[in-house]
């Protein structure tokens, strides 16, 4: 049985709306890459690794402060709010704020929204699959 592809989610939080769109594959990619080389834990960049066929890095690297907000910015930039009038990007393109009342505690909860909708079925997978039936020939 197929699984219909979703494109986007709904959320609310504190009693507001908000849309998550899936990212452009190849920036979803990049910010793939920087999350688990600089924020997961090493159980889960091994697993990641293998399902892969690729080595990940996990130095537990740092991010500048430049390269955290970009990265933000990356992931927000698939969030709307839904007003009334027509939804509303969370961070423009220019990195502006294009809703009210953007709180850290807001932002955050987008970002793990966020980050949830777009790569849950990459960590779903290897969790999923036993070590047998990732060694098997027909895998």
């Amino acid at each position: 049985m197929n699984k219909k592809r979703e494109t986007e989610k709904i959320l609310e939080i504190e009693e507001r709306q908000f849309r998550i769109k899936k990212l452009d594959p190849l920036l979803g990619n990049c910010i793939l890459m920087t999350v688990m080389s600089t924020a997961l834990p090493m159980g889960l960049s091994m697993m990641a690794s293998k399902k892969l066929g690729a080595s990940i890095p996990t130095g537990g690297e740092t991010l500048s402060k430049a390269q955290f907000l970009e990265l933000q910015r990356d992931v927000l930039s698939v969030c709307y709010e839904i007003l009334p009038a027509g939804d509303a990007e969370v961070v423009r393109a220019d990195g502006t704020y294009g809703i009210a009342d953007l709180t850290a505690t807001l932002s955050m909860q987008l970002l793990i929204g966020s980050l949830a909708f777009n790569f849950a079925d990459f960590f779903v997978d290897p969790l999923s699959t036993s070590e047998e039936d990732q060694t098997s020939p027909l895998n």
